[in-house]
């Protein structure tokens, strides 16, 4: 569903929440590949340790991942956006506070592994997908019903509803 809002900030992107916990996150990780490693995603999570997980977890699964945060050189993050840009890494992992600093043109998909605390931060997350002339995105963000808050907040902040969509059986 392409949702089209007064405001600017999610035009072109397909947004819809996850209600899922930790646990069934983790399951949910390798198809941020895309079909067959495919599909770029841009992966945001809170910690530095979720995103080294996450990469371990994606590499063991045979999809191209890198991570991106506070702990890694200037050169070490450089390099990995270079390698996401040009296809060589399929899945980038980066904690939510690098967010306003990502800018790729035609990025299909973008996942909020944690939801952001702050509406602002989801604003800035999703607004990485869906840029470049008529390019349009998927923007997937996970969270538990203890964060419903962060939620409300969300759509208070963008104005609309966004879809929450269950747990697949398979990934119960």
């Amino acid at each position: 569903m392409i949702l089209t809002p007064t405001r600017e900030l999610a035009i072109q992107i397909a947004e819809n929440f996850k209600s899922y916990g930790e646990k069934i996150r983790l399951r949910y990780t390798p198809v941020f590949g895309g079909d067959a490693g495919t599909e770029r995603s841009l992966v945001f999570t809170r910690t530095k340790h979720g995103a080294g997980k996450m990469v371990k977890q994606l590499e063991g699964t045979g999809v191209h991942a890198a991570a991106i945060h506070g702990n890694k050189s200037q050169n070490t993050r450089q390099k990995a956006l270079s390698d996401f840009r040009q296809e060589r890494v399929k899945v980038l992992i980066a904690t939510d506070i690098a967010a306003r600093g990502i800018d790729i043109d035609h990025l299909p998909r973008e996942v909020n592994f944690n939801i952001p605390e702050a509406a602002e931060t989801y604003v800035h997350c999703i607004g990485r997908t869906g840029r470049g002339a008529a390019a349009t995105g998927k923007a997937i963000s996970f969270f538990d019903y203890k964060e419903a808050g962060y939620l409300n907040s969300i759509q208070k902040l963008i104005g609309f509803p966004v879809p929450v969509l269950k747990v697949p059986a398979h990934l119960r």
